[in-house]
C-alpha cells in the first residue's frame, strides 16, 4: 500500500486585524476586517495566497500574503512520499487514490492554538465534505495515532492522522 506523508505545523491565525482603505463599492474609506478565510489562485506556474477581508458593508478585498511556485510533477516513489510543510496546503484525496495512494499521513510537527480535527480536514481536503469527514472518522478510515477519535477531536503536538481508503 502507498504512503503519501506530510509534514504539518499549526498556528493560529490573527484575525482581528483591521486595515482602513476605499471601497470601491461603498465609494469612501472605510475599516475592512479580516474575515479569517484564506484564498488560494493558480495563474500559471505560480500560486498566489490571499486573506480575504470585508467592509461593515460586506463587500470584500483580497489581501495577497504569498506567492510560490507551482511543482510541474511530483515523484512517487512505491512506499512513501513526503512533503514538509510549514503551513497544511489543500490537497485532493480522490487524486490521490487515482494515482494509488491508499494511505495519507500528517504528522503534527507542532500545533498552536485549537484545532478541531473535522474541522481541519474539511478545509484541507478539497474533494470531502465535512459531513463525509466526520462519517469516515465514525467508520474509522480517519484515526489519530491510530486510534479511532470523535470528530471532534482537539489535535495536538506530535499526533498523527491517518488517513485510508476514500468511500
Amino acid at each position: 500500500m502507498s504512503t503519501f506523508h506530510m509534514i504539518w505545523n499549526l498556528q493560529q491565525r490573527v484575525t482581528n486585524k483591521t486595515i482602513e482603505r476605499y471601497c470601491h463599492n461603498c465609494k469612501k474609506k472605510v475599516p475592512f476586517l479580516d474575515s479569517g478565510i484564506l484564498r488560494h489562485n493558480a495563474n500559471g506556474k505560480n500560486i498566489y495566497q490571499f486573506a480575504i477581508y470585508k467592509c461593515p458593508n460586506g463587500h470584500t478585498w483580497n489581501r495577497k500574503l504569498d506567492m510560490y511556485k507551482a511543482k510541474t510533477e511530483i515523484s512517487m516513489d512505491e512506499t512513501k512520499t513526503e512533503m514538509n510543510e510549514h503551513q497544511p496546503q489543500a490537497f485532493s484525496l480522490l487524486s490521490l487514490h487515482k494515482t494509488g495512494i491508499k494511505k495519507v499521513v500528517i504528522s503534527l510537527e507542532n500545533v498552536e492554538g485549537k484545532w478541531r480535527l473535522d474541522a481541519l480536514l474539511s478545509q484541507h481536503i478539497e474533494d470531502v465534505s465535512r459531513s463525509q469527514i466526520v462519517q469516515l472518522i465514525k467508520e474509522g478510515k480517519i484515526a489519530v495515532d491510530e486510534t479511532v477519535v470523535k470528530p471532534k477531536h482537539f489535535l495536538r503536538k506530535d499526533e498523527t492522522i491517518t488517513i485510508i481508503e476514500k468511500i
